[in-house]
């Protein structure tokens, strides 16, 4: 399993920079995030929508689960656990 490095909060870029070993920093939207969230109630509810769905939405803490992180979100939302894997293959954003 890969880890990263470092993790941080990019409030002004609205995105989550994943800083993986030997690569560039991935960078993903926080809408895209909330939009990813593959939680029960997510994938119960059909909450997995569209990113624009969700353009108002920050992430607002990151809660470190060994094997991934989970996210606090501006909306309340906070019971997706996302796994370091499944990070890695999120579309990053474009500079």
């Amino acid at each position: 399993m890969i880890t990263p490095e470092r993790i941080e909060l990019d409030s002004e870029a609205r995105a989550l920079c994943i800083h993986w070993p030997d690569t560039a920093p991935q960078r993903i939207a926080y809408a895209a995030l909330r939009a990813a969230c593959r939680c029960t109630h997510c994938r119960r509810n059909g909450s997995r929508r569209t990113d624009d769905r969700f353009d108002d939405t920050s992430v607002m803490a990151i809660h470190p689960m060994g094997y991934g992180i989970q996210m606090v979100f501006s909306d309340g939302h906070e019971r997706g656990i996302f796994p370091w894997a499944y990070l890695a293959q999120l579309p990053a954003l474009t500079a």
